[in-house]
C-alpha cells in the first residue's frame, strides 16, 4: 500500500550525439551511380567497380571459408531467439506454440479449453441450485415452500399472516389469521354448543339445588362428580363457571367438554399433580375441549394414556408448568389443537412421549422458583428412562416465552409452518434461544424444521448440540445479543464437548438475516449449508462480529468441524462471509458478496481462511465456482492454511473504511508461528479488486490458467498490482509461487512483483499494467530484494509474453532472475505530469529489461536471459547497471529513443554481462553500450544500430569489450546497413547512460 518510490528522472539530453554518429560511422547510402561491373557468382559490387564476396544477410555471418552460416555460434544449439528444449528442438521466444490452450484457460481433460472464471457449461449460475428435474432454484425460500398461513416476502424468505398487534389475554391467533380471535365461540344457552348424548353428565356450578344427579335439570355442581358417574367415552358439558378443584381421570375416557374457555375454568388447588390429571391406560381416548385451565400447581398431566386430545382449551397463569405429557405411568400420547397456553411458569408444555401439537398458541412462560427455565415447548426425556419423545409441532405460534421457545433433548420432533419469535432472555441461565437441539445422556435429539419463521429471540436462533437436525424452507431472522451483548447468532451448530458428540446438520433452501455476531456457525461438527440465503449479520453493540457463516473447531475438544457450502447466496454480513478456522469446508456454486467492516475501519473480507484457535491447526478448504465480490479489505483470505480456489470469479473488493486494502486473494503465513499458507488458484477470473489482484506473503502458492485483470489503486491512489510476492518482514519466510498459464493484464503499478521470495513465472502473458496516479510505475514483472532485510528474490520466468506495460517490462533488483523464452516488447514510458499538465511533460523509462543493483549496499543483481525477444521498447532493451548478466541466444531490437535520446539495444553501466549467440539490431543509438563495465561479447551478430558498440567512462572506470571474439557487425563499407562482416570497432561517442530504474516496496 506504499507508491513505487521513484527517484525523479531528469533526461540528460544529448544534443550533440546524432552529429558525433554522422562522423564516427562510415556513410551507408549510396556515393553516386557508377557502371556495375559483371561479377562471378557469391559476389556483388562494390561502390568503386570492383567485385567482393556479397555480403551476408542480417540473420548471416561470413564464415571461415568466406560462405554465409546463420548468425550465432555454430556450435549453439538454437538460433538467437529461440530456446532449446530439453527433449530436442528449438521453441520460438514467447508462449509455446503447443500450448493446449492460452494463458488464462484451464486445458480440459477430455479436450477443450475453460476460460477462467465461472465454467461455462454450469447448470446454473451460482447461488442457484440445479433441480434434478431440470431447472434452477434460487437461494433462499421458494415461494411455493412457504408454509400454510405463510406468504413470500419477495426476498427469499416468508412471513408469517399474523395480526400487527399483539393478541391480549385469552385472545389468539395463529399463522394465516389477521385478527385475535377467542380460543373457541361460547355459543348460545347454558351449554353453548357442547354435543349433547343420551349419557351425557352435566356440570353446572351455578345449580342451587342439592340434589345434583348429572342431569340437565339437576346437574352436579363438581366436574369430578360427573366424570366418576360418567360411562366410559360419555361427555361431561360443563356450565359458565370457575371450578375450584382438582380434576382427575383415571379409571375410564371421558369428554370433558366446557362451553367455551372464556366463561369455564378449572382452578388448581396445587394440592394434587394438577389441575387436570388424565392417568392409566383405562384414560386413553380422554378429550378436554373449551374451558380454561389456571391456578396452582401443574395444568395439565397426561401419563400412561394415549390418544388424549386437548382442543379448543386455555391453559394460563399456572403456577408451574401448563401441560405435560410423560411416559412415567406407561405409554402416552397426546394432541393438541387450536389452545391458548399462555404465562404459566417453568414450562408452557413438557412431552416425554409421542404429541401432536397443532394450531395453537404457546406464549408468555415465565421462569419459577421451581423451574428456572420459562420456555416454550420442551420434548425430552424427564425421568431418564432412555425412551425416546416423539413430537410433531405444526401450525403453531410460540412466542414471549423465556430461556427458548422449543426444546428438543435427546428426542424426535418435527417442527413445521410455525413461529417461534421473541423468546426473552433469561437472567438465570442466561440464555434466550428459540429453537435448542441437544443430545441427552449421550442420546441424540433428531428434529426436521421445516417452513418456519424463528424471529427476534436473544442468543441464539436455532442451536443444534451433539445432535442431528434438518432445517429447510425456513427463516431464522432477527435474532438478538443477550442483556450482556454476548450472541444473537441465527443457527449454531456445535459439539457437545462433555459427550463428545458432533452435531449434523443440514440447513436447505433457507434464509437468516439480520442476525448478530454470526449467521450460521458450525463448531467441531458437520453441516451442509445448500440454497439458502445468509444476509444482513450485524455486529453485536460492542462492534463485534457480524458474520454470515463460521466454521471452527470445538475450542474443549480441538475437533474439527467439516462444512459443505452449497448455491448460496452470502450476502451484506460483517466482519467476514464465510469464516473457516482450524476445520474444513468446500465452498460450491455459491455467491459471497457485499460484506461490511464490523467497527467502519476494517474487516469486510468475503472468505477467510486460517489456523484454529487454541489447536493451532491447518483450516483446509476447497473453493469451487463461486462468485465473491464487492467485499472489503481481501476477497479470499488465507493464514497459515490449505485452500484450494478454482473455476471461481473474485471481483471488485473495496477498500477498507481507512481506504487501504481492497486485494483480491491475500495469502500469508501466521504471523506467530511462521506457520505457512499453501494455496492453488486455478482458472479464476480475478478482476477489478484494488491494491492487489493475487497477494502471497511468506507461504506457498500455484496461480494456473487464472486471470488477474484491472486491479485499481486503494483510495490513497497506491498500489493496484496483479500478483505480489514477498517475505514475510515479521517472520523472515519467503514466499514460494509458481504463475503458470496465467494472464495478468490491465494492472496498476506493477502485473507481478516479487520482493524477497521465489517465484515461477511460466507461459503467461504479462500485459499493458498503467502506470500509478502520479505517471510513475506500469512495470510488467519486478523482482527485487527484502527493501528492509535485503533478503533477495530468485525468480524465474520462462516462454512468456510481457507487453505493453510502462516503465519497465522486468525489473531485477539485488535478485536472481532466469529469463528464458520470453518476449519483452514495447514497454512504453511514463508521462510524470506536474501541477500543471499543459506545461510540463516529462517521459521517462519504457525499458524492456532492468537489472540494477544497490550502490549504497553493494548487493549486485545477476540475470541468466536465454533464448528471448526484447523489442520495439523505449529508452534501453536492456539495462544492467551496478549488477551482472548472461545473456544467450537471445535478440534485442528496435528500441527507440525518448525525444531524441537514448535508445540503445544493451547498457551496462558499472556492471558486468556476457552476450553470447545474440543479436543486436535496428536498436536507435547504440546496439550494445559499456559505461565503465566489461562486456564480453561471443558470437554475437549487431547491426542497423545508430552505434554497433559503444564504450564510455563511468565513475573513473573505462568501459570495455576485452575477450570479446567472433562477432559480426555492419560493415564498413555495406550499402545497407544490414551487410555484416567480422569488422566490429567499438567507438566513444561520449554518450550518457540511461537513467535505471528504481525498487518499489512491499506492501505490509
Amino acid at each position: 500500500m506504499v507508491s513505487l518510490r521513484e527517484r525523479s528522472i531528469r533526461r540528460p539530453f544529448v544534443a550533440v550525439w546524432p552529429l558525433i554518429v554522422v562522423a564516427a560511422l562510415v556513410p551507408l547510402g549510396c556515393s553516386g551511380p557508377f557502371n556495375a561491373p559483371t561479377c562471378a557468382p557469391g559476389e556483388a559490387a562494390r561502390d568503386d567497380g570492383k567485385c567482393a564476396p556479397k555480403p551476408c544477410g542480417p540473420a548471416e555471418v561470413t564464415s571461415d571459408t568466406g560462405e554465409c552460416q546463420p548468425a550465432g555460434s555454430s556450435e549453439a544449439a538454437c538460433p538467437p531467439g529461440q530456446l532449446a528444449l530439453e527433449g530436442g528442438g528449438c521453441q520460438p521466444a514467447g508462449l509455446p506454440p503447443d500450448m493446449a490452450c492460452p494463458p488464462g484457460q484451464l486445458a480440459l481433460e477430455g479436450g477443450g479449453c475453460q476460460p477462467a472464471g465461472l465454467p461455462p457449461d454450469m447448470a446454473c449460475p451460482p447461488g442457484q441450485l440445479a433441480l434434478e428435474g431440470g431447472g434452477c432454484q434460487p437461494a433462499g425460500v421458494p415461494p411455493e415452500a412457504c408454509g400454510e398461513g405463510f406468504i413470500s416476502d419477495g426476498h427469499g424468505g416468508c412471513a408469517a399472516i399474523l395480526p400487527e398487534e399483539e393478541c391480549p389475554k385469552g385472545r389468539m391467533a395463529i399463522p394465516g389469521e389477521t385478527r385475535c380471535r377467542e380460543v373457541a365461540p361460547c355459543g348460545a344457552g347454558t351449554w353453548g354448543d357442547i354435543p349433547i348424548e343420551a349419557n351425557t353428565q352435566f356440570v353446572d356450578l351455578a345449580y342451587a339445588g342439592g340434589d345434583s344427579d348429572g342431569t340437565k335439570a339437576r346437574p352436579w355442581k363438581k366436574i369430578q362428580d360427573a366424570i366418576e358417574h360418567a360411562e366410559d367415552g360419555a361427555t361431561v358439558a360443563v356450565a359458565e363457571g370457575s371450578y375450584i378443584e382438582d380434576v382427575g381421570i383415571a379409571d375410564k375416557s371421558v369428554r370433558l367438554w366446557g362451553r367455551c374457555p372464556d366463561l369455564v375454568e378449572i382452578q388448581g388447588t396445587g394440592k394434587g399433580a394438577g389441575a387436570i390429571q388424565v392417568l392409566t391406560t383405562a384414560a386413553s381416548g380422554t378429550e378436554i375441549r373449551g374451558l380454561a385451565v389456571t391456578g396452582e400447581g401443574p395444568g395439565l398431566i397426561v401419563s400412561g394414556a394415549r390418544d388424549v386430545t386437548i382442543e379448543q382449551t386455555w391453559v394460563h397463569d399456572m403456577s408451574s408448568l401448563g401441560i405435560s405429557a410423560v411416559d412415567k405411568h406407561g405409554p402416552t400420547s397426546i394432541a393438541l389443537r387450536n389452545s391458548l397456553v399462555e404465562r404459566n411458569h417453568g414450562i408452557g408444555v413438557v412431552v416425554d412421549a409421542e404429541a401432536t401439537i397443532e394450531a395453537s398458541v404457546i406464549r408468555g412462560t415465565q421462569p419459577s422458583d421451581e423451574v428456572k427455565l420459562g420456555g416454550g415447548i420442551s420434548v425430552l426425556d424427564v425421568d431418564n428412562t432412555g425412551e425416546r419423545a416423539d413430537v410433531a409441532i405444526r401450525a403453531c405460534l410460540v412466542e414471549q416465552n423465556h430461556d427458548v421457545g422449543v426444546l428438543v433433548s435427546g428426542s424426535d420432533a418435527t417442527i413445521e409452518a410455525s413461529v417461534v419469535r421473541g423468546t426473552e432472555h433469561n437472567s438465570v441461565t442466561e440464555l434466550g434461544g428459540g429453537i435448542n437441539i441437544v443430545d441427552h445422556e449421550g442420546e441424540r435429539a433428531d428434529v426436521t424444521v421445516r417452513a418456519c419463521l424463528v424471529e427476534q429471540n436473544q442468543d441464539v436462533g436455532v442451536l443444534v448440540d451433539g445432535s442431528d437436525a434438518t432445517i429447510e424452507a425456513s427463516v431464522v431472522r432477527g435474532t438478538q445479543p443477550s442483556e450482556d451483548a454476548k450472541g444473537g447468532w441465527g443457527i449454531s451448530v456445535q459439539q457437545d464437548s462433555a459427550a463428545y458428540g458432533r452435531a449434523d446438520v443440514t440447513v436447505r433452501a433457507c434464509l437468516v438475516e439480520q442476525n448478530h455476531e454470526i449467521g450460521v456457525f458450525v463448531s467441531g461438527s458437520s453441516a451442509t449449508i445448500e440454497a439458502s440465503v445468509i444476509r444482513g449479520t450485524r455486529p453485536s453493540s460492542t462492534a463485534k462480529g457480524g458474520r454470515g457463516i463460521g466454521v471452527e473447531n470445538d475450542a474443549e475438544t480441538g475437533g474439527r468441524a467439516d462444512v459443505t457450502v452449497r448455491a448460496c447466496l452470502v450476502e451484506q454480513n460483517h466482519e467476514v462471509g464465510v469464516f473457516v478456522s482450524g476445520s474444513d469446508a468446500a465452498i460450491e456454486a455459491s455467491v459471497i458478496r457485499d460484506t461490511q467492516s464490523s467497527n467502519n475501519t476494517s474487516g469486510g473480507r468475503g472468505i477467510g481462511v486460517q489456523h484454529g484457535r487454541e489447536t493451532g491447526e491447518r483450516a483446509k478448504v476447497a473453493i469451487r465456482e463461486c462468485l465473491v465480490e464487492q467485499n472489503h479489505e481481501v476477497g479470499v483470505y488465507v493464514d497459515g492454511s490449505d485452500a484450494t480456489i478454482e473455476a471461481s470469479v473474485v471481483r471488485g473488493t473495496q477498500s477498507s473504511d481507512h481506504a487501504t486494502g481492497g486485494r483480491g486473494i491475500g495469502v500469508q503465513d501466521y504471523g506467530e508461528t511462521g506457520e505457512r499458507a499453501a494455496v492453488t488458484v486455478r482458472a479464476c477470473l480475478v478482476e477489478r479488486n484494488h491494491e492487489v489482484g493475487v497477494f502471497v506473503a511468506g507461504s506457498d502458492a500455484a496461480i494456473e490458467a487464472s486471470v488477474v485483470r484491472g486491479t485499481e489503486p486503494s483510495e490513497d491512489g497506491t498500489g493496484g498490482r496483479g500478483i505480489n510476492v514477498q517475505d514475510d518482514g515479521e517472520t523472515g519466510e519467503r514466499a514460494d509461487v509458481t504463475v503458470r498459464a496465467c494472464l495478468v493484464e490491465q494492472n496498476h503499478e506493477i502485473g507481478v512483483f516479487v520482493a524477497g521470495s521465489d517465484a515461477r513465472i511460466e507461459a503467461s502473458v504479462v500485459r499493458g499494467t498503467e502506470p500509478s496516479e502520479d505517471g510513475t510505475g506500469g512495470r510488467g514483472i519486478n523482482v527485487q530484494d527484502d527493501g528492509e532485510t535485503g533478503e533477495r528474490a530468485d525468480v524465474t520466468v520462462r516462454v512468456c509474453l510481457v507487453e505493453q506495460n510502462h516503465d519497465v517490462g522486468m525489473f531485477v533488483a539485488s535478485s536472481d532472475a532466469t529469463i528464458e523464452g520470453t518476449i519483452l516488447r514495447a514497454t512504453q514510458p511514463n508521462v510524470v505530469r506536474a501541477t500543471q499538465p499543459q506545461l510540463d511533460v516529462d517521459d521517462q523509462g519504457g525499458i524492456g529489461l532492468g537489472v540494477v543493483g544497490t550502490r549504497a549496499t553493494g548487493q549486485r543483481a545477476s540475470v541468466a536471459v536465454r533464448g528471448c525477444l526484447v523489442e520495439e521498447n523505449h529508452q534501453s532493451g536492456v539495462v544492467i547497471s551496478h549488477s551482472d548478466a548472461r545473456i544467450d541466444a537471445s535478440i534485442v531490437r528496435t528500441t527507440k529513443a525518448l525525444a531524441n535520446a537514448f535508445g540503445d539495444g544493451i547498457d551496462v553501466d558499472s556492471g558486468t554481462a556476457i552476450i553470447e549467440n545474440a543479436t543486436i539490431n535496428g536498436n536507435t543509438r547504440a546496439g550494445v553500450a559499456s559505461f565503465g563495465s566489461k562486456v564480453t561479447i561471443l558470437d554475437a551478430t549487431l547491426f542497423c544500430n545508430a552505434f554497433e558498440l559503444n564504450y564510455e567512462s563511468s565513475n573513473g572506470v573505462e568501459g570495455n569489450f576485452e575477450d570479446s571474439e567472433r562477432w559480426q557487425c555492419t560493415r564498413r563499407d555495406a550499402k545497407h546497413c544490414a551487410e555484416i562482416d567480422g569488422s566490429c570497432r567499438a567507438l566513444s561517442a561520449g554518450l550518457k547512460p540511461p537513467p535505471s530504474p528504481a525498487s518499489a516496496s512491499s506492501l505490509p
